[in-house]
């Protein structure tokens, strides 16, 4: 009896492995530099290697047990090196939070919210889906739609994620100053006008 309850009971070190995994799969920035082309090489690999690396450091085999800033270093750092990137919009801190809560609870023996982890991000659709949904199938050519494409574009990607290798955005000049009114003309006592001398430019 003992040995079948024994084999229906989860392993918590590879429930807890497969959370993170799906706690990676679905972040957005991730997501969002591997489609887009961030990465100089195999973006996949790249992201494959970084998911690695942080199971890596909070497996419960571990020697040392991390800390929430442990996993904020790694990740700021692999977002950086490997993406060309800056993750600026506080997932990596959300990230790095629910991963040390999640090896608390499994180290504790609760699985609930590993397995509901694992859950979500087997629903998930795929980002091509999530970035294609209502695009127009004809008139692509007018320019509302390219407009709309742009906007749905520019709303895929969040807030702080700043890409290196993309150009600045454009900013709007700034309206000139009206011109200074002219002094009005000085007439001394034989009715002569005095004229201004006109100021130098700086070089």
């Amino acid at each position: 009896m003992a040995s079948q309850v024994a084999a229906t009971t989860p392993d918590a070190g590879a429930v807890y492995e497969q959370a993170v995994r799906a706690v990676m799969a679905r972040w957005t920035l991730l997501r969002l530099a591997v489609d887009q082309g961030w990465c100089d090489g195999d973006g996949a690999a790249a992201a494959n290697g970084l998911v690695d690396d942080l199971v890596a450091l909070v497996s419960p085999s571990a020697r040392k047990a991390p800390h929430v800033e442990d996993v904020e270093d790694l990740l700021f750092d692999g977002i950086e090196s490997k993406f060309n990137s800056q993750a600026e919009d506080g997932s990596v801190e959300e990230i790095a939070k629910l991963v040390i809560s999640l090896r608390n609870e499994c180290a504790a023996g609760e699985l609930g919210n590993a397995l509901a982890a694992i859950a979500r991000a087997t629903q998930a659709p795929a980002l091509a889906q999530c970035v294609s949904q209502g695009e127009p199938e004809e008139n692509v050519d007018s320019d509302d739609d390219m407009d709309d494409a742009r906007r749905r574009a520019a709303a895929a990607v969040p807030a702080g994620a700043v890409p290196r290798s993309g150009a600045a955005p454009a900013v709007p000049a700034a309206p000139r100053a009206p011109p200074a009114p002219r002094p009005p003309p000085v007439v001394d006592e034989d009715g002569f006008t005095t004229v201004p001398a006109k100021g130098r430019r700086r070089k």
